[in-house]
C-alpha cells in the first residue's frame, strides 16, 4: 500500500494502517498530508505519539479534517466549561466527539441539564463517559425510565448516573441479568434496590468477579447470608481483588487477632477492607497518642471494630471532649461510646453545665449514654438538646466557662 513506510515511520503498525485505508479505501496525497498536519496539531495540543495515533485508527475521519475544523468541534466544549486537558482526555476515550456536529452535542447535554443536573454535573459526567454524546436522547430517556419501572427514584437515578455514567451505556439485557442474580443469591428487592444505587457500578461487574469475591469469603468460613450483610453495607467489597482481603487478614493476624476476631470486626465493619495498612497503622499510632496501650486497642477494636473506620477530623474533636470531660475510663469500659457523635457529648455536656451539675471523671459516663435513660433521667431528647446547643459553638465554649470541672488526670 501507498504511504505504509510513512505511517510507520509516525508509529503506525500494520493493523492501524489498515484501519484508516479501509475507512477511505484509497489512501490519497491529500489525505495523508492531512494525517501528518493534524498529527503534528494533535501534538501541539499535548497529546502523546501513542493516543494520537490511536484516536485516527478509531476515527479515522479525523485525519482528514482540517485544523480549523478540529478547532471549532473544541470550541464547542470550551464554550460549554471543559477545560483543554479535559477535552484531550475525552477525546482520546472518543475521538468521535470531533465528528459530532454541536447541534447533536447540545441536544445531549441540554437533555442532562433539562432532568436536573447542572453544568459543572454534566462536563463531569461526559468527561468520565463521553460515549454518552453518541446514546442519542432517546436511548438516555430509555435508560431513565428502565430504573424507574425498577423501582429507583428520579433522585436515585440522577445520582446513580453521577457515580457511575457508564450505567448509560450499559445494555438493559445486562442490567436485568445483574438484578436477577442479586436477587437469586438472596438480596431483597429493597436490599438490591440500596446497593444498587449506593453503588451502581455493580451493574457492570461480570458474574466471575462478583463470584469470585463471594467465593473468597466462604472459603474463610462466611456463610452466604454474613456476606450479603458485608456487601450490603459496604458493596464496593465487590470492586476489590482477592489479594486485597488476603492482604488484611494478614494484617490483622500480625497484630494479634484470632480469625474468629477478625471475621466478627470486618462483619460489623466491613469497610476496612478499604483502607490502606498504613492507614490502620495511622488509626492505632492515634490511639496510642491518647494514652491507649496495644493491649487497650486490641480489645477496644474487637468490640468496636469502628474505631479504625473514623474519619480524623470527626475523631480529633471526639477525644478532645473525651479529654475535657474525663471519658478515658468510659472508652476502656466501652469503646462503643465513641460512636456516640461529638455534638450530642458536647450538648448534653452544655446543657447539664447549666442546669449546675458537677461531672468528674465517674459521672461524666451519663454524656454518653443511652438516649432513653438520658431523656428519662434529665427530661431532655437528644433533637432538643443538640438544637439548643449547636457544635459550631464548641470552640467558643470549650470548657463550658467554669460551671463544669475536670479531676486531673493521668494518662497511661
Amino acid at each position: 500500500m501507498k504511504f505504509m513506510v510513512q505511517f510507520k515511520n509516525l508509529g503506525f503498525n500494520t493493523e492501524e494502517i489498515e484501519k484508516i485505508s479501509n475507512f477511505y479505501g484509497v489512501i490519497t496525497d491529500k489525505i495523508f498530508n492531512h494525517v501528518v498536519e493534524n498529527y503534528d496539531y494533535f501534538l501541539s495540543l499535548g497529546y502523546k505519539n501513542k493516543n494520537i495515533i490511536k484516536m485516527m485508527a478509531l476515527c479515522p475521519y479525523i485525519c482528514n479534517m482540517s485544523v480549523l475544523e478540529i478547532d471549532k468541534a473544541r470550541k464547542f466544549f470550551l464554550d460549554s466549561g471543559y477545560s483543554e486537558s479535559v477535552i484531550n482526555h475525552m477525546t482520546n476515550l472518543f475521538p468521535d466527539l470531533y465528528r459530532y456536529s454541536e447541534i447533536y452535542l447540545d441536544l445531549t447535554r441540554l437533555f442532562l441539564i433539562n432532568i436536573g443536573y447542572d453544568n459543572q454535573e454534566v462536563n463531569k459526567m461526559t468527561s468520565i463517559y463521553p460515549n454518552i454524546f453518541a446514546l442519542g436522547t432517546d436511548n438516555l430517556n430509555r435508560k431513565i425510565r428502565y430504573f424507574m419501572d425498577n423501582g429507583y427514584t428520579l433522585s436515585q437515578i440522577k445520582q446513580m448516573f453521577l457515580k457511575t455514567p457508564k450505567l448509560f451505556g450499559i445494555d438493559e439485557d445486562f442490567l436485568e441479568k445483574r438484578k436477577r442474580y442479586f436477587l437469586e443469591i438472596g438480596y431483597s428487592f429493597f436490599d438490591m434496590l440500596d446497593m444498587t444505587s449506593t453503588y451502581p457500578m455493580l451493574f457492570s461487574f461480570s458474574d466471575g468477579t462478583l463470584k469470585r469475591v463471594r467465593s473468597y469469603f466462604i472459603s474463610r468460613g462466611f456463610n452466604n447470608e454474613e456476606i450479603n450483610e458485608m456487601t450490603k453495607r459496604f458493596p464496593s467489597l465487590y470492586s476489590y481483588h482477592v489479594k486485597r482481603f488476603e492482604e488484611k487478614f494478614n494484617y490483622f493476624l500480625s497484630k494479634g487477632y484470632t480469625l474468629d476476631q477478625i471475621r466478627k470486626m470486618v462483619l460489623q465493619v466491613p469497610a476496612i477492607f478499604g483502607y490502606s495498612n498504613e492507614s490502620l497503622n495511622g488509626r492505632r499510632s492515634y490511639l496510642k497518642e491518647h494514652g491507649y496501650s496495644d493491649e487497650e486497642i486490641h480489645n477496644m477494636t474487637i468490640v468496636f471494630p469502628a474505631l479504625y473506620d473514623f474519619k480524623e477530623d470527626e475523631i480529633e474533636l471526639k477525644f478532645h471532649l473525651i479529654d475535657t470531660y474525663g471519658l478515658e475510663g468510659a472508652v476502656r469500659d466501652n469503646p462503643i461510646v465513641l460512636g456516640q457523635s461529638s455534638h450530642l457529648i458536647y450538648a448534653r455536656g452544655c446543657y447539664l453545665a447549666s442546669q449546675g451539675y458537677f461531672l468528674d471523671e465517674n459521672s461524666a459516663k451519663v454524656l454518653v449514654t443511652d438516649f432513653m435513660t438520658f431523656q428519662k433521667k434529665f427530661g431532655i431528647s437528644n433533637k432538643e438538646v443538640k438544637s439548643l446547643y449547636p457544635i459550631e459553638d464548641f470552640e467558643e465554649n470549650l470548657i463550658l466557662g467554669n460551671r463544669i470541672k475536670i479531676k486531673s488526670k493521668n494518662k497511661k
